[in-house]
C-alpha cells in the first residue's frame, strides 16, 4: 500500500517507494538522504500543513510542505514482540 509522507502514520517506520517534483528540489532531498529505498520515520507533523519531522537513520529532517516535492512511501511490516 503506497501512502503520500503527509498522510503517513507517525512513529512508523516507512520505506520511500518514490520521490518526485521539480529537479532542484529532488536533488537537495536526496542529498539529505531521502532517496528511494531508505527507511524513515515521521516523528512529528507540524498543524495547518506545516513542516514534517522525518527520522533518516539517525538524522532528523525538517520538510516543508511547499518544497514542491511528492515523497511516496510503503509501510514496513514489523514483526511483534512476543
Amino acid at each position: 500500500m503506497t501512502l503520500t509522507l503527509q498522510k503517513a502514520p507517525l512513529h512508523t517506520p516507512l520505506r520511500i517507494v518514490a520521490v518526485e517534483g521539480a529537479p532542484g528540489s529532488i536533488l537537495r532531498v536526496k542529498e539529505l538522504g531521502l532517496i528511494e529505498g531508505a527507511v524513515i520515520v515521521v516523528r512529528r507533523r507540524a498543524l495547518f500543513g506545516g513542516p514534517l519531522d522525518i527520522q533518516v537513520r539517525q538524522t532528523r529532517v525538517g520538510l516543508r510542505a511547499s518544497d514542491d516535492i511528492q515523497i511516496s512511501v510503503e509501510l514496513i511490516n514489523v514483526p511483534a514482540a512476543a
